[in-house]
């Protein structure tokens, strides 16, 4: 009897977990398909806008005083910024639509594909490259990670008189800590966590 109340019990535990399991995965699905029509929504306006503005700069650009010019570069800029984080929501929303593909990856060649793709950030950095080795994961995300590390150091080190980044690893016995240095700006150490 006691048995016969315990599988009961289990079977609706496991139905409740079913049932949420279901519900999370709609909710991620219309999470999905949100940020994918709401990227394309904002890139409309965008294009709109820095359109009028390099339209304006051709025809006015002579009457403009240099604070004005200034304050145009900066809208520009801040368009080009918004542009680039649409398309990180983009490249997010698709990611998550697709099953996840554990593979082997060369660390190196990846690394130098990021870095081919970002050779326009580049600027005067000198980059730095170890012996990375191989790993296991998705190599569609872990080639977003990188490219967004990649190309945050790229930008907060660029400042620098002689930008520097390393790009390496440190194994330990049962796993490897993969880790990008640069000698940007840095953040304030009272925040770390």
């Amino acid at each position: 009897m006691a048995t016969a109340r315990d599988i009961t019990a289990q079977r609706k535990q496991e139905i409740k977990i079913k049932t949420l399991n279901e519900e999370l995965e709609q909710r991620i699905i219309e999470l999905e398909s949100f940020s994918y029509s709401v990227s394309h929504d904002l890139r409309a306006p965008l294009r709109g806008i820095d359109g009028f503005i390099a339209i304006f700069l051709t025809k006015y650009l002579e009457k403009v005083d240099s604070e004005g010019q200034r304050l145009l570069g900066n809208v520009r800029r801040n368009v080009n910024k918004m542009g680039s984080l649409i398309d990180e929501l983009l490249t997010l929303s698709r990611i998550g639509m697709k099953d996840i593909q554990i593979v082997t990856i060369n660390m190196n060649d990846l690394v130098n594909i990021v870095l081919e793709e970002l050779s326009e950030m580049k600027g005067k950095s000198i980059v730095t490259v170890r012996k990375l080795g191989t790993a296991k994961g998705d190599i569609a995300l872990i080639k977003q990670v990188l490219v967004n590390l990649i190309s945050n150091a790229f930008k907060y080190s660029n400042k620098k008189d002689f930008p520097q980044i390393e790009i390496g690893c440190s194994p330990t016995d049962d796993e490897v800590q993969y880790y990008i240095k640069d000698n940007g700006v840095g953040f304030d150490m009272e925040y770390s966590n």
